[in-house]
C-alpha cells in the first residue's frame, strides 16, 4: 500500500501491506478508512475476504469481514457511511452488496442488482448516489455504454441514468459532490483516452 499527501506533490511513500496479495478487487472508503473487497488471492482463486486500513495510522491491512460472494473484476464506490461493491466476472454476475464502513465484523449484505450481469465496470459516487458505468457483460458485444445508479442510503436495483459517449469496459471513474467523470477504458478494438462527464443529481447521457 502506497500513499501520497493530496495537497502537495512528490513521490508516493510506503503505507504498509495488504493482509494478503490480491488483484482485481473492488475498493472504497470513507474519510477515515480504506476498504478492499474480494478479488483474486494467491493460487488464482477468487476470495470474499474484506480488509481495511485506517488512513491516519500507517500499517498493514486487517480483517474486516466477508463479502457475500467470492468474485473478481467488480467495482466499488462509497459515501461516508456505506461501501458498495457491484458486478464481477468470475462468473459474470449482477450482484450489488454493501458494508457499513464503521462496523468491523459486519459481513456484506445484499443491496440489489445491476441491470444485467456485468464485470469490468467503473463506478463513482456523490454523498447520496452511486453510479456504475460501462462494463463487459461476458458476451458479444463485450463493451457497454450503460450508466445506471443507486441511492446509497437505501437498497434496491439500479435505475437507468443514460448512456456514455461510447461503449467501454475496464474504465475508471471519479467524482465531486456534483459531477462524475469516466476516464479511458477499453473499447473494441483498442483503448480509449476519452473523458466523459455527467451531473450526478440529474439523469441523461454523458458529455
Amino acid at each position: 500500500i502506497s500513499f501520497v499527501d493530496i495537497s502537495s506533490t512528490g513521490n508516493a511513500q510506503d503505507f504498509g501491506d495488504l493482509k494478503g496479495t490480491r488483484y482485481y478487487h473492488s475498493t472504497c472508503g470513507s474519510s477515515t478508512r480504506y476498504i478492499a473487497m474480494a478479488g483474486v488471492a494467491p493460487a488464482d482463486a477468487s476470495t470474499n475476504d474484506v480488509e481495511y486500513v485506517q488512513f491516519a495510522t500507517k500499517g498493514n491491512g486487517a480483517f474486516f469481514s466477508d463479502a457475500t460472494v467470492e468474485n473478481r473484476e467488480m467495482t466499488g464506490l462509497s459515501n461516508e457511511t456505506r461501501g458498495i461493491s457491484a458486478g464481477g466476472a468470475s462468473p459474470y454476475i449482477n450482484v450489488i452488496e454493501y458494508i457499513t464502513i464503521a462496523s468491523i465484523g459486519t459481513d456484506g449484505a445484499d443491496f440489489g442488482n445491476l441491470a444485467a450481469n456485468t464485470g469490468y465496470l467503473g463506478g463513482f459516487a456523490s454523498t447520496t448516489r452511486g453510479v456504475f458505468i460501462g462494463g463487459n457483460p461476458g458476451s458479444s458485444p463485450n463493451e457497454l455504454n450503460v450508466i445506471q445508479y443507486i441511492t446509497i442510503g437505501s437498497t434496491g436495483n439500479t435505475t437507468d441514468f443514460g448512456d456514455l459517449t461510447a461503449t467501454v469496459s475496464n474504465t475508471n471513474g471519479a467524482a465531486s459532490s456534483t459531477r462524475g467523470l469516466r476516464m479511458g477504458g477499453y473499447t473494441s478494438p483498442g483503448r480509449s483516452n476519452v473523458i466523459d462527464y455527467i451531473t450526478i443529481a440529474s439523469t441523461g447521457d454523458a458529455s
